[in-house]
Formats: C-alpha cells, sequence, structure tokens
C-alpha cells in the first residue's frame, strides 16, 4: 500500500478480512485510481462490523469511472461498508458471485428480488449503458426503479440491454413503459425469447425515435417471431421517403440469431439497401 498514490487500477479480491486495513485509509489514498474492483467471497469479517464506520478511502479518487463490485449478495454488500462516489462513474458492475464481468456498463446482476434495489441506491449523470439481468424482479418496481434513477441523474442512456427475463404480458406493459422514458436509446438488445412486440415500436413513431441497432437473442428453444420482421420493416425505408418518418432516426443494423433465423428472414430484410443485418452463431 506504500504505493497507493501511483494506483491507476485496483482489485482486491478474496476474503474480506484481508482488506481491512484498505478500508481504513484516507481518501486521499489513491489519487490516480481509473478502474476499482472489489471481488469478496466471503459473509465479510467480523472485523468490519468493529470498524463501526463507513470507509471513505476511495472518495478522493476524482479519475474513478469504472467500479465492479462482485460479493456475497444478498446476504451482505460492500456497498453497505464503503462510500462511494457513484455520481462520477461511467461504467458499473454490480454482481453476485460468478458474473458475467463487464465494465462498458452499468451491469446489475441479482439472482433473488433485494430488499432495496440496487439501482434506487445512484445517481449516475454520467451513465450511456445500461444492462439489466433480472431474474424474481417485480417488473413494475424494476419500471419504477428505472424512473427513479432517471429523475435522480437526469441521464441520456443511449444503450439498454436486458438479459434473461421471462416476459409475459406484465413484461411487455412494463417494457414499454420504461422504453418510453428513454427516448435517447440508440441501441437495444434483448436476451430472451419474447421481446416488448412490434406495437412497442411504432405506435404513431413515438418509441424509440432515435434506434439504429437493434438485437434478439432467444432462448435456444424458442422459436423466431414473424413480429420481428414486421417491426424491423416498420423502422427501414428508403432515403428518399417523402418526409413520411420525420422524427425518427433509420434502423442501421439488426443482429438475429443464426442459421435457422437467416433462412425464414433473409429474402425480406437482408439485401434492404443501408440495414446491416448480422446473424449471432453462437448462441
Amino acid at each position: 500500500m506504500k504505493f497507493r498514490q501511483q494506483f491507476h487500477y485496483l482489485q482486491p479480491r478474496g476474503d474480506s478480512g484481508m482488506y481491512l486495513s484498505v478500508f481504513q485509509l484516507p481518501s486521499s489514498s489513491f489519487p490516480l485510481l481509473e478502474k476499482l474492483t472489489l471481488t469478496f467471497l466471503d459473509m465479510f469479517s467480523p472485523l468490519f462490523d468493529a470498524m463501526n464506520i463507513t470507509s471513505r478511502a476511495f472518495l478522493g479518487s476524482p479519475n474513478l469511472r469504472d467500479l465492479e463490485i462482485v460479493d456475497y449478495w444478498p446476504k451482505a454488500s460492500v456497498l453497505e461498508l464503503v462510500d462511494i462516489p457513484a455520481e462520477q462513474l461511467t461504467s458499473l458492475n454490480i454482481a453476485a458471485p460468478r458474473p458475467q464481468y463487464d465494465l462498458d456498463s452499468l451491469d446489475i446482476t441479482c439472482d433473488i428480488p433485494p430488499v432495496v434495489s440496487p439501482l434506487a441506491c445512484f445517481m449516475t449523470p454520467m451513465l450511456e449503458d445500461l444492462t439489466l439481468e433480472w431474474r424474481g424482479h417485480d417488473y413494475h418496481d424494476l419500471y419504477l426503479d428505472i424512473v427513479g434513477l432517471q429523475n435522480r441523474s437526469m441521464t441520456a442512456l443511449s444503450s439498454l440491454t436486458i438479459n434473461h427475463f421471462l416476459a409475459d404480458e406484465t413484461f411487455t406493459k412494463e417494457m414499454i413503459a420504461i422504453l418510453s422514458i428513454l427516448p435517447e436509446l440508440t441501441s437495444l438488445s434483448i436476451d430472451g425469447y419474447k421481446y416488448p412486440g412490434s406495437q412497442s415500436f411504432d405506435q404513431e413513431c413515438i418509441l424509440l425515435p432515435k434506434l439504429t441497432r437493434f438485437r434478439l437473442s432467444p432462448f435456444e428453444d424458442e422459436g423466431y417471431p414473424e413480429e420481428m420482421t414486421t417491426m424491423i420493416l416498420s423502422r427501414w425505408w428508403l432515403d428518399k421517403d417523402n418526409g413520411k418518418h420525420k422524427g425518427l432516426t433509420r434502423l442501421e443494423k439488426v443482429v438475429l440469431p443464426g442459421s435457422w433465423v437467416e433462412e425464414e428472414v433473409s429474402v425480406r430484410i437482408s439485401h434492404l439497401p443501408g440495414l446491416d443485418v448480422e446473424y449471432n452463431w453462437e448462441l
């Protein structure tokens, strides 16, 4: 730690008790820190309870932009022990053990609904990319969490990724509501079979007016929804459209699953001028 004022990246990993001295450092300890990854594999050492304080070790890190937290969620979280300058972050990943590491977006992985949603704990005005991977979360609560995040942060998200949601009618309704408050989105990815449906993209051309990239990755045992092709065609047009699509940005790229989809849609959309159609063969 005697070299800590030179650190640009810090990644303590293991049992939390090993790093008690790090959390006790003053806020001036890491002035050059840009990335921080906290990976704890236990339920937190009793020594942390003995501290009876919240660590301020990272508050004096003006260059901190990327934060990843991997702890023994949901029984305890490092967020209860450490003050983080969340307002300056551009990349945030909060995950349970065995996460998919991703420092390109806000990535919150929760296998069981928490008492307090992590989304309700942050103000992130610089955030551009948001990734949600949820199991068991109430969809209306999720909508309210995103409304709260937007109201606090006043951020203009450009990319939204939704992973492993089990879609139903409630999901469709709440996803339409979520997309309606994210008008700056240029990229939308949905990992799961069902998606909000074509009506959510062409309701008088209100939702996602700036969308240029769309990606769908259904579960392997699900078929390709015909509505997908309809939605894609509704968001593509020739350069000369006589002002019919005023206020909308034309779809530029679509990423769909592999061969079994390629045969069904290639005739209708693969050769549309200005539309890049890519097939993901790794599903």
